[in-house]
């Protein structure tokens, strides 16, 4: 397995990436949402493995998703990538053609926040039955609302 190092996830990320900011062994950038499969693309074949995690936040007007990435010497240091979408249209490229460590990440942000993800083999729920709220921790309008 090959560590990247800082400055070489910088350089690509500075191709792809606004408002990027260091926070001691963290670096935060925000990318376009047709951009995001790119940027990983590139990120994976400079020898980026570790997805981390997922999250989401709901802005009222727009959703942020956020995928977290370890890598370094032993994984310690983190690259979040921050994706915005209008809340309204809640849709992003699926990641899990190039991490597929995403599938079951995807779904629980499918899940609770209606994120559809385009391109995921199997976007469905996975935590909640169907009795349960859709979208339950969605504060603002849900797609099916809207």
């Amino acid at each position: 397995m090959m560590n990247m190092k800082r400055d070489d996830v910088k350089v690509i990320v500075e191709k792809f990436c606004t408002d990027i900011k260091e926070e001691k062994e963290m670096l935060w950038c925000t990318v376009k949402e047709g951009d995001l499969i790119k940027l990983l693309k590139m990120l994976r074949e400079g020898g980026l493995q570790n997805l981390v995690n997922l999250s989401s936040v709901d802005n009222i007007d727009m959703l942020e998703i956020i995928y977290h990435f370890s890598y370094g010497k032993n994984d310690a240091k983190t690259l979040n990538i921050r994706v915005f979408v209008p809340a309204n249209m809640a849709e992003v490229d699926s990641i899990t053609k190039v991490f597929p460590a995403a599938n079951i990440l995807e779904r629980e942000a499918f899940e609770m926040m209606g994120i559809n993800f385009r391109g995921h083999p199997n976007l469905k729920r996975a935590f909640l039955d169907e009795e349960s709220p859709k979208t339950p921790l969605r504060k603002g309008k849900t797609q099916e609302q809207a």
